[in-house]
Order: C-alpha cells, then sequence, then structure tokens
C-alpha cells in the first residue's frame, strides 16, 4: 500500500508543479521577449490561455490534496489498529 501512496502522491505533486508552472508563464514570456527583442502576439495569447488552465489546475489540485489527505491519514488510522490489534481498541 505505501508504494501505491506514494504514487497519488507524486501525482498530485506534479498537478501542483503544473499549476504553478502555468500561473507564472506571463514571466517565461517577458523573460523570452528581454532575451529575444521580439513579440509575438500568439505566445501573449498561448500565456492568457495558460494562466486560465494554471487556475483550473490549482482548483484540482486542492481538492487531490484534500483527498490524499484523508486517504493517508485514514490509512494510518487503519494500520495502527492493526498494529495493536482487535483486543486492544
Amino acid at each position: 500500500m505505501i508504494p501505491f501512496l506514494a504514487a497519488l502522491w507524486s501525482g498530485g505533486a506534479a498537478l501542483a508543479i503544473g499549476a504553478l508552472v502555468t500561473l507564472i508563464s506571463p514571466l517565461f514570456v517577458l523573460l523570452d521577449f528581454m532575451m529575444n527583442g521580439t513579440f509575438y502576439p500568439a505566445k501573449l495569447f498561448l500565456t492568457v490561455s495558460l494562466v486560465g488552465i494554471g487556475i483550473l489546475l490549482y482548483i484540482a489540485t486542492r481538492s487531490a490534496v484534500t483527498g490524499l489527505l484523508t486517504l493517508t491519514r485514514r490509512y494510518s488510522l487503519w494500520n495502527v489498529q492493526l498494529w495493536k490489534g482487535r483486543d486492544q481498541q
């Protein structure tokens, strides 16, 4: 079960990183403009859409992390009860 929880938590971390990167994508476009000196309107429109996707990913990440915390807490409590045995509840 522990590798399964680790895989779920790594998926949650990937969601969080994806949300963060899409939310800071305007900074990457600004950095690209400062280094190259050329501006493409298509990059601006893509950045606006990425920020929208980032906001949606942030909402999904909050729900996923809340669920993962609940799952981990319940598994830990179940595991402690299993180690103690049925007689010592």
